[in-house]
C-alpha cells in the first residue's frame, strides 16, 4: 500500500501486523515456497490521502482482515484466470510509508488546471508584479488552441497551459500560423454527429441547426429538433452596440448554448486570450468579439 504522508499510528499498527502474518501464507504454505516455476509480481496500490484511513484500516490492521484480503485477491485472480484457486498464492502483503516524490502519481491525476496552477505558482506568475511580461513572451507559443479546460490565468490574466511534449510552461499569444486550420465546416459539408442531441453535447446557430464537437471538427445533428428554445436574435446583424455591450451579449448567448458561425467558419482572434477578452462555449472553446463579429481563439487560416 503506497500513500504518500500518511503517518498516523493506525499506519504503523497495520505494518507491524503484516510482520507478524507474513511467515506464512493461509493455507500453511511458507510464503517463501515455490512448487514447479512461478511468476513473482508486485502490486502497488495508491490512495488519495482523504481515503487512505478508511482503506489501511478496513483492510490492514488485523490478521484476519489482511487473510481476508489474500483470500479476495487470489480469488479474483484464479476466477479471471480460470485456474484453480490453490495455483494463485499471496505469501507477503506489506503496507509502506514512501517519501513524497517530487511529481507524485496523484499530481498527474490533477485536473490540468491544478497542474499549470502549480507550475505558475512556482515560476512567480501568480504574483502581485502583475506588469512583469518578460517570461509570458518569452515563453514557448502552445502549439493547440486554448480551452476552457487546457488553460490557467496568470496573475495578469494571461493565459497558459503545459506543452503535451515536455509538460513545461507554454503561453496562449496571439497565433502565428502554428498549423493549418481546419478546412471549412458547412452544414451541407458537416458530417453527422454520433448519437443523439443533448444539453450538453450541442449547439445552436442563428439558423436554429444543431451542432455538435466530435473527434476535434464541428459535426451536424440533422434529424433533432431543437433544444435550446427561440433563438435570440443575431448580435452580429444588430448596429449601434458598442463592443462591451456586444461581448456580454455574447457571453449570455454563448452560456445558453448558442454559437452565430460554426467554429470552423469563425475568425481567429488577431489577440491573446485572457480570463477577462475571452468566454467558453458548452465545448469549452474560446471566443471573443472583434471588429463587430465573434472571433474565436484558433490558428488563423
Amino acid at each position: 500500500m503506497q500513500q504518500q504522508g500518511f503517518t498516523t499510528g493506525r499506519l504503523a499498527d497495520a505494518v507491524a501486523a503484516t510482520r507478524d502474518v507474513n511467515a506464512d501464507a493461509p493455507d500453511g504454505s511458507s510464503s517463501s515456497s515455490s512448487s514447479g516455476d512461478r511468476l513473482n509480481f508486485r502490486v502497488v496500490v495508491t490512495l488519495p490521502a482523504s481515503s487512505a484511513q478508511k482503506g489501511c484500516s478496513t483492510w490492514f490492521d488485523s490478521k484476519e482482515r489482511i487473510t481476508l484480503f489474500r483470500q479476495l485477491v487470489s480469488g479474483a485472480y484464479a476466477t479471471a484466470l480460470k485456474i484453480p484457486k490453490g495455483e494463485v498464492q499471496i505469501g507477503s502483503v506489506n503496507v509502506a510509508l514512501l517519501a513524497p516524490a517530487a511529481h507524485t502519481q496523484d499530481e498527474a491525476q490533477q485536473p490540468l488546471q491544478q497542474q499549470i496552477a502549480k507550475a505558475l505558482t512556482g515560476q512567480g506568475l501568480t504574483s502581485d508584479d502583475v506588469n512583469n511580461s518578460s517570461a509570458f513572451d518569452q515563453a514557448p507559443a502552445c502549439p493547440f488552441p486554448p480551452t476552457k479546460a487546457n488553460s490557467a490565468p496568470d496573475k495578469a490574466g494571461r493565459l497558459w497551459s503545459l506543452n503535451n511534449s515536455n509538460n513545461k510552461l507554454c503561453a496562449f499569444r496571439p497565433y502565428p500560423d502554428i498549423t493549418p486550420s481546419a478546412p471549412v465546416i458547412s452544414w451541407a459539408t458537416a458530417s453527422d454527429c454520433a448519437g443523439a442531441a443533448n444539453v450538453t453535447n450541442s449547439v445552436t446557430d442563428d439558423d436554429g441547426r444543431l451542432w455538435g464537437w466530435q473527434q476535434d471538427a464541428s459535426c451536424a445533428f440533422r434529424s433533432s429538433a431543437p433544444l435550446n428554445g427561440p433563438v435570440p436574435p443575431n448580435i452580429q446583424a444588430k448596429s449601434g452596440r458598442t463592443d462591451s455591450q456586444a461581448f456580454q451579449e455574447l457571453m449570455s448567448n454563448l452560456s445558453g448554448g448558442y454559437v452565430s458561425v460554426v467554429w470552423e467558419a469563425a475568425p481567429a482572434c488577431p489577440f491573446a486570450p485572457t480570463s477577462v477578452n475571452s468566454v467558453p462555449d458548452r465545448f469549452g472553446r474560446l471566443w471573443s468579439w472583434h471588429s463587430g463579429k465573434s472571433c474565436a481563439f484558433k490558428p488563423k487560416s
